[in-house]
C-alpha cells in the first residue's frame, strides 16, 4: 500500500502529511490508529499524540481538536535514532517515550510485508499548476517563491564550454529551469524541496540531455535578481498576473512554505548578499566592523565534509562575531556553525590574523575594487539596520 505524505526527507526515513484528504486517506489505511484517535477525541479538548505502526513506519497523528490546521501525521522509520532527529521541537516528550517503546517491540510485531511498505512523496503543487508554471520555465513561480521567502533565484543553463571560469553571453546561453535556493544546498522547486545534488540529478541532467547543443558543454549557473530577469533574451518572460496567482498558491500551501528555512535579519536581498559571500566578504566584514564595533574573525577550514572534500583547506569566509557567540555577515547574523555548514565545513578554527592578511591581500591587488565593495556594504548594512534589531 502507499502512505501519501507532503513532505520526506532527503534520507528517506522521516515524512510527514498535513493535507487533510492524504491525513484521512492514510487513516483508513491504519484502523488501529484510527481507533486510538477516536478514543482520544472522546476525553481530550486539546493537543495530544497517537502512535501506531504500518510497515516499517512509526506514524505518530498530532492533533489539536481546537485548531485542525495544527493536526499531522509523520512517519518515521523505526531503525533510526529519535534522539538525534532534532524532534524536540516537533514530538512531545511523551510522544518519543512512545516511539521509543515501540522501537524496541519493533521485532514482536514485525512482519516480511512490512518492507514492502513504501512512503509515495507527492508533489506539493497540483499537476495542472506544476505544468503550467514549467511550460514558462517556472520563471513565475521562482519570482513568487523570492518574494515570499528573499531566498535566492537561480538560472541553470547549457553553455558550450566547460570553462571553470564561464562568462559566456545570455544570448548563446539556453535556459534550462529557473528556481529558488537558499544560501545552503536546498533547492525549492514546483516539483517539490530537494538537495541540490537530488535536483541535478532528477531535474536538471534530463533537461541538459534533451538541450545540449555540443558534447563538449556544461551546465552553468548563475544567480539573478527579479529585475535582472525581465532583460533576459529569453523566450520566457515574468508575467504580474501570473505571478500573484503563484504567489496565492504557494501561500495557501502552508506544508511546503514551512519546510522553507527562513532569512536571518539583517535582510539584505539575496542576489546581493550571495554577491559578498564569496570574494567580496572580508569587504564586507570590514563595513560591518567599522558600523557595529564587533571583531573580525577568519574561518579556516581544516576539514571538509564528504560533498565538499576536494576544497581547498585554510582561509575561506570573513564575518563579524557577537558577543553571544553568533556571527554575522552578508547573510545577516546566525551561528557559527551554520556558515561553516555553507562552506561544507566539519572543522573550522577562527582567526583574526588570517582576515588582516586576506585583507592586506586583496588591497594589493584591487585596491580599487576592494574599496567599492567595502562602501557599498556600507550602504547596505546602514540600510537594511536601520531598525535597530539585533
Amino acid at each position: 500500500m502507499d502512505l501519501l505524505v507532503d513532505f520526506i526527507n532527503e534520507q528517506g526515513v522521516m515524512a510527514f502529511a498535513s493535507n487533510p484528504d492524504k491525513i484521512i486517506y492514510n487513516l483508513n489505511l491504519i484502523p488501529p490508529l484510527k481507533q486510538n484517535i477516536a478514543e482520544q477525541k472522546k476525553i481530550r479538548k486539546d493537543a495530544f499524540s497517537a502512535i501506531s505502526v504500518a510497515g516499517r513506519w512509526i506514524v505518530v497523528y498530532k492533533a489539536n481538536v481546537e485548531d485542525n490546521e495544527n493536526t499531522m501525521m509523520h512517519f518515521i522509520d523505526f531503525r533510526i535514532d529519535i534522539d538525534s532527529q532534532s524532534t524536540n521541537e516537533i514530538f512531545s516528550t511523551t510522544a518519543i517515550n512512545g516511539i521509543k517503546t515501540i522501537q524496541n517491540q519493533y521485532d514482536d510485531i514485525y512482519t516480511p510485508k512490512h518492507d514492502t511498505v513504501e512512503l509515495q512523496l507527492t508533489f506539493p503543487f497540483s499537476n495542472s499548476l506544476i505544468k503550467d508554471w514549467e511550460n514558462d520555465s517556472c520563471v513565475n513561480f521562482s519570482i513568487a517563491l523570492a518574494r515570499i521567502t528573499g531566498w535566492i533565484i537561480h538560472i541553470d543553463s547549457w553553455v558550450n564550454t566547460q570553462d571553470p571560469e564561464e562568462n559566456t553571453p545570455e544570448k548563446d546561453r539556453v535556459p534550462l529551469r529557473v528556481y529558488v535556493g537558499d544560501n545552503l544546498d536546498n533547492v525549492f522547486d514546483v516539483r517539490g524541496i530537494m538537495k541540490l545534488q537530488k535536483f541535478c540529478q532528477s531535474i536538471i541532467e534530463p533537461l541538459a540531455i534533451i538541450n545540449a547543443k555540443s558534447a563538449s558543454g556544461s551546465v552553468a549557473t548563475k544567480i539573478y535578481s527579479e529585475a535582472e530577469l525581465a532583460g533576459l533574451p529569453y523566450n520566457f518572460k515574468p508575467n504580474e498576473s501570473e505571478i500573484v496567482k503563484a504567489i496565492d498558491a504557494i501561500k495557501s500551501n502552508h506544508s511546503f512554505l514551512d519546510c522553507i528555512s527562513k532569512r536571518q535579519f539583517p535582510n539584505i536581498p539575496a542576489h546581493v548578499a550571495a554577491k559578498f559571500t564569496y570574494g567580496l566578504c572580508a569587504p564586507f566584514a570590514e563595513a560591518l566592523h567599522e558600523l557595529k564595533e564587533l571583531p573580525i574573525a577568519a574561518m579556516i577550514a581544516i576539514k571538509y565534509t564528504p560533498q565538499f572534500e576536494l576544497s581547498k583547506l585554510g582561509y575561506i569566509h570573513s564575518f563579524v562575531l557577537h558577543p553571544d557567540g553568533s556571527g554575522e555577515d552578508s547573510w545577516g547574523k546566525q551561528t557559527v556553525e551554520h556558515i561553516a555548514e555553507r562552506f561544507g565545513v566539519a572543522e573550522y578554527e577562527l582567526s583574526s590574523t588570517e582576515h588582516e592578511q586576506a585583507v592586506g591581500k586583496l588591497r594589493l591587488n584591487s585596491l580599487v575594487k576592494f574599496d567599492e565593495a567595502y562602501n557599498e556594504a556600507l550602504e547596505l548594512i546602514s540600510k537594511y539596520s536601520n531598525n535597530g534589531m539585533e
